[in-house]
């Protein structure tokens, strides 16, 4: 159904049903869905739907280069989304990052390898690796710079849901927990923030 619509035409799926995490880290956050008009249907909302999927995979990957500065120079997708030709293409250009797809059923397949390696069917990880090969494989079929608009769309959609509010860590020592930073970086900075409130003995 997503494939029968060339865009989404403005139409952003923010899937915050339980708040939003890496890289927003708002708890609070709640789904939206903007850019509706009256000539929105059902198949603009499939496809903002699993572009969704997409764009939130985008922030987490991006978080992880981020973090660790190792840019990704190819990625592996397994699973029953990895099944939907459109949304791996897109993803594909999301990330300017070829996509190489695997074995829907991952999960078992990785259960029976390790099975295999207990019983000696096979001697070691090496060996497992070469019976793993792609199915199929993605490259990008267009440039950053053309998609940056939907990008941009996106990062407002999600804004929008935001419900933080700016509070005193946001001002410990220039720390901002929305704008990328690792949960552990987070967690670390509020046990710092912690041991600091509680050397102030006239702290209420």
């Amino acid at each position: 159904m997503a494939a029968q619509v060339d865009s989404n035409e403005g139409v952003y799926l923010v899937p915050a049903f339980t708040g939003l995490g890496t890289p927003y880290w708002d708890m609070d956050a709640r789904a939206i869905i903007v850019g509706m008009t009256r000539a929105t249907d059902k198949r603009h909302f499939s496809r903002a739907v699993l572009e969704s999927m997409a764009f939130s995979s985008y922030d987490v990957l991006k978080t992880m280069q981020k973090d660790t500065k190792d840019k990704i120079t190819e990625l592996h997708v397994d699973g029953g989304a990895s099944e939907n030709k459109n949304l791996m293409q897109f993803q594909c250009n999301l990330l300017q990052t070829k996509l190489n797809k695997y074995n829907q059923e991952s999960t078992c397949l990785g259960s029976v390898f390790m099975t295999g390696l207990a019983l000696n069917v096979y001697k070691n990880l090496g060996e497992i690796k070469k019976l793993l090969k792609p199915i199929c494989s993605y490259n990008p079929n267009t440039t950053l710079q053309e998609i940056s608009h939907e990008l941009k769309s996106w990062k407002g959609a999600v804004k929008k849901c935001l419900r933080k509010k700016e509070s005193a860590i946001t001002h410990v020592r220039g720390f901002n927990p929305t704008n990328g930073t690792s949960a552990s970086v987070y967690i670390c900075w509020l046990n710092k923030f912690a041991c600091f409130l509680a050397k102030r003995k006239n702290f209420i």
